[in-house]
């Protein structure tokens, strides 16, 4: 029974390095199309990748520049928070805040608690991989502990770690947020076509995503719940 659960294991291992390594394939193709300025193609490689959820931060920027030139600033801006959700760069903010002041967009005030998020995320496995050796060495120095006593605040320091681990780990957790992709999108008191109309959007306003409705989003805009048709939506999560 083991040497099955072996060569399953071997299977799934080797189709997850040739799938990853498919997706840097594309991902050198795409980088090389960029450089030559062939934009359409190298978009189209992106949005593969993109797809397959393997792609890097710096592709996100790629293919920001590449809307922007092409003057569709909602998807330059939906590359451009998805960016920033996972790599806090003040550079990459004062973009996205410039491009929603030239087009007067509404939802791009960012919080402290978003750029917390984001510096999280971005150093999440060095912050991870540092609580995880510190858990080490407080269990090892409980165990080698003569005092009862000593062993237990050992053993404490190490729960308190955890917690505040856990507690910065939900606080990165943010909201899903979805940038509107078109122009005259109404966005209704209810989840129904037969609702009444709350207002119209147009396209580039950034809402708050709470929760999914069949074909719907709940959303909060300019502090009121609403609901918007998803196809509506480029979601930033």
């Amino acid at each position: 029974m083991l040497k099955y659960f072996i060569f399953f294991f071997f299977i799934l291992g080797s189709f997850t390095s040739l799938f990853a390594e498919t997706s840097e394939n594309q991902l050198a193709k795409a980088d090389k199309l960029f450089a030559q300025k062939k934009f359409t193609e190298a978009f189209k490689l992106y949005e593969s990748i993109l797809g397959q959820e393997q792609y890097s931060p710096q592709m996100l920027l790629k293919m920001a520049f590449i809307k922007e030139g092409l003057a569709d600033y909602p998807s330059a801006l939906y590359f451009l928070c998805l960016y920033y959700r996972h790599n806090s760069e003040s550079t990459v903010l004062q973009k996205i805040v410039e491009i929603a002041d030239k087009y007067e967009l509404k939802g791009y005030d960012y919080s402290d608690t978003e750029y917390f998020a984001a510096l999280y995320n971005q150093y999440k496995w060095i912050v991870c991989t540092v609580v995880l050796l510190l858990s080490i060495y407080f269990l090892n120095s409980a165990w080698r502990s003569a005092s009862k006593r000593t062993a237990q605040s050992w053993l404490l320091g190490q729960v308190a770690l955890l917690a505040v681990l856990a507690l910065v780990h939900n606080l990165a957790v943010l909201e899903a947020k979805g940038v509107v992709r078109s122009n005259n999108v109404y966005a209704m008191n209810a989840p129904s076509a037969a609702a009444n109309v709350f207002g119209v959007l147009s396209k580039g306003h950034r809402l708050t995503v709470l929760e999914e409705h069949d074909i719907w989003y709940k959303v909060l805009w300019e502090g009121e719940l609403a609901y918007v048709r998803k196809h509506h939506l480029l979601i930033v999560k």
